[in-house]
């Protein structure tokens, strides 16, 4: 359509309303029709008129020739050059006009573009600002009558401002820190002359003045604050994330300082038990001098163990692990431990049963009891205590109940048990009713074997006794020396003050003095260590029982002694 030969053919009033009318179907053809954003770019209609270069003051409009738009993407910014190319790109191409008042400009929409609404969250405004302001730089921007000139943006002032960003669609000009950051609730009473209006400028007239007092102006100083702060600070929830790691590692170093103190003190309970020695003491306060063997190496182990020191000086006053509560806690986790390791090396094995029953000291009956079995990694068999209970009643009955209970400690059955070992005596070796017979009862393939160590103790008892005529005299002989070593024990450890000469004998002659043992009944091995003692000793005990007989005011001990030599 020729503009100006319609225009010609009309009065005044109508040409003005013509041209009024040319410019605003111009103006509604370069708008983007809403259905050509959810289009393919080739397939969005393309607009033509006839001669654009005869439109004065028309700015732009779309027309066929459509250069490309290149989006290059840097650590600072990000630029838009334009390429008279036939390739075709991602973003939808404006072609810009001119006549002889206009200049060439290009121009696309792009969703980086400052003027459309910003629909960022928190998940990626930080990816969208790494990427810098909107700075598209093209060979022709477009031009606008301000004043009695025609202006337009410049690309030089991306240099001078970096903040600075172009819009092609709204020929304006934002402030990137500002528009990225407007929300700053140090802005909330502080105005901005510059971009006041929908945050935009396009008053080029007046661009170097005006963007000079915006750097300068406190809204922009709290954006750009704010947008410095928000790149090299870290957000809250990587705050959250860094407290909650340092809190796991320090709970773990403390963790790792914890154990490390066990081990110490879980080594001197060890040390303990193993030598049967008492852990508490009387008086176990701070003033006290002697606090127990526990907390005594506890002490005496800090001296020269800085673990162990820092933890009694620093650690928390409720949890230092020394009270008694502790100890015996300690004592019942390593009983815990040992009898786990038991059960889990007899859980595919056959297993034997030894047990013996015994008084204490307090005058208590106690009875041991030991479980045998083969150790395939050893490649020979084991004996293990599991079990030490006091006994209210020596019946056949309650030591089968003992036995019972040991067994489901274990997590073993009657049917894992391949024989019992006991002594000779009736309760435990009796076929009607001792233990023996109620073991068979839930076994009847359980073999039950009399003590080795008892029958040979027998024997030797038996042949001293015998009280044939053959070997009458034999017999006798070897009772009566056992019986004189048995003797000379009781003289002599009977009384302090003998003793005391046998040592006075022994250190004058310079011989190495030997303890006196005493006859076992039931072990034979100490009755050769009785008669062991005595021929080590025997030129020292001759001249101290002379010695003893010669000054003993006593009567009976010296015609004992006299009877002895």
């Amino acid at each position: 359509m020729d503009i100006n030969k319609s225009i010609t053919t009309k009065g005044g009033a109508a040409k003005e309303r013509e041209k009024k009318r040319i410019k605003l179907n111009v103006a509604a053809k370069s708008c983007q029709n809403i259905q050509h954003f959810f289009m393919p770019i080739n397939k969005i209609n393309e607009h033509d008129i006839d001669d654009p270069t005869s439109v004065s003051n028309l700015i732009m409009c779309p027309a066929k020739f459509k250069p490309n738009l290149k989006v290059v993407t840097s650590s600072d910014n990000q630029v838009i050059e334009s390429e008279n190319t036939s390739q075709e790109n991602d973003t939808t191409n404006l072609e810009v006009i001119t006549s002889s008042d206009a200049q060439v400009t290009v121009s696309s929409i792009d969703i980086h573009d400052p003027i459309h609404p910003s629909s960022l969250t928190h998940l990626n405004l930080k990816e969208r600002i790494l990427k810098g302001g909107y700075k598209p730089i093209l060979s022709l921007y477009p031009r606008k009558l301000q004043g009695h000139k025609f202006r337009s943006f410049h690309k030089e002032w991306y240099k001078q401002y970096d903040w600075l960003e172009y819009s092609p669609t709204a020929d304006a000009a934002f402030c990137f820190s500002c528009r990225m950051f407007k929300g700053n609730e140090k802005n909330s009473g502080q105005i901005d002359s510059t971009f006041f209006e929908k945050g935009l400028f396009s008053a080029w007239y007046r661009a170097g003045e005006a963007f000079k007092k915006h750097q300068l102006s406190k809204y922009h100083l709290n954006s750009s604050t704010a947008l410095y702060n928000y790149l090299h600070n870290t957000s809250i929830a990587s705050k959250i994330n860094e407290l909650h790691a340092y809190e796991t590692s320090q709970k773990e170093i403390e963790r790792q300082n914890n154990r490390i103190t066990m081990n110490r003190l879980i080594d001197i309970v060890i040390c303990l038990v193993k030598s049967g020695r008492p852990f508490r003491g009387h008086d176990e306060s701070s003033h006290s001098v002697n606090q127990g063997l526990f907390k005594e190496l506890v002490n005496l182990l800090s001296k020269y163990d800085t673990v162990l020191k820092k933890h009694l000086i620093e650690g928390p006053k409720h949890a230092l692990y020394t009270s008694n509560r502790i100890q015996n806690d300690l004592i019942m986790s390593i009983h815990n431990v040992i009898l786990q390791t038991i059960k889990i090396n007899v859980q595919n094995s056959f297993i034997s049963i030894l047990a013996d029953e015994t008084s204490d000291v307090g005058h208590h009956e106690q009875i041991s009891i030991i479980i045998r079995y083969f150790d395939e990694e050893k490649n020979r068999p084991i004996e293990t205590l599991v079990s030490l209970q006091r006994l209210k009643s020596t019946t056949a009955q309650d030591i089968f109940n003992s036995l019972c209970s040991v067994l489901d400690l274990m997590n073993k059955h009657w049917e894992d048990v391949l024989s019992v070992c006991f002594d000779g005596a009736s309760t435990m070796s009796g076929h009607l009713n001792g233990v023996q017979s109620k073991c068979k009862e839930k076994n009847n393939s359980i073999m039950y074997v009399h003590c080795y160590a008892h029958c040979l103790n027998l024997v030797l008892v038996d042949s001293i006794y015998e009280k044939s005529n053959s070997k009458g005299k034999q017999n006798r002989l070897i009772f009566n020396f056992l019986g004189t070593v048995q003797f000379i024990y009781n003289f002599i450890e009977n009384s302090p003050m003998r003793h005391a000469t046998l040592e006075k004998v022994a250190k004058e002659t310079g011989d190495k003095l030997h303890t006196l043992k005493s006859c076992s009944n039931t072990r034979w091995a100490c009755r050769a260590e009785a008669v062991k003692a005595i021929m080590n000793n025997y030129e020292v005990l001759i001249i101290a029982i002379e010695n003893i007989c010669e000054n003993c005011p006593v009567p009976e001990m010296r015609a004992k002694g006299i009877g002895l030599l």
